[in-house]
């Protein structure tokens, strides 16, 4: 390992990041490579002594905080896989469950009268829960089971 003067900066600011919030290996370096202060070389070789010092959550676990977070946010499934995907995270599992709660929770901020929608409601409530990438079936089932037409 080099002991360039570059390499305690680039742990501070490893450091400094996690200190933030829980980041993936491929976000750290994203971040530091943006930057364009640090070797490139030299930001692989810090990466690589935070990992073996285990500074990073392992990535199955740190996408299920994600996914968990996200999902009360009321984000999709697809969206919160394609967030993961991005972060260079693995995929996690669907849940019908919170995808049923992400949906209500959106349409329950939306519509005032959420117990009675019109018919015109639902096809809104539709286009609305199909721009986010909730699942068509999933959708269908909150509507026709919560949501009655009045």
């Amino acid at each position: 390992m080099n002991d360039g003067k570059s390499n305690p900066s680039i742990l501070n600011k490893i450091a400094d990041y996690l200190a933030r919030r829980d980041h993936s290996v491929k976000e750290i370096e994203e971040k530091l490579a943006q930057k364009k202060i640090y070797d490139p070389e030299k930001i692989k070789e810090a990466l690589q002594k935070a990992i073996d010092q285990k500074w990073f959550l392992p990535d199955d676990e740190l996408a299920e905080k994600v996914a968990r977070a996200m999902s009360l946010k009321s984000k999709s499934h697809y969206f919160i896989l394609n967030y993961l995907r991005e972060k260079g995270l693995p995929a996690v599992e669907f849940s019908e469950e919170s995808e049923i709660l992400a949906i209500r929770k959106c349409l329950i901020k939306k519509f005032k009268n959420h117990q009675n929608l019109s018919y015109e409601d639902k096809q809104k409530a539709m286009r609305l829960l199909s721009s986010r990438g909730f699942h068509r079936e999933t959708c269908y089932k909150v509507l026709d089971q919560n949501f009655e037409i009045d």
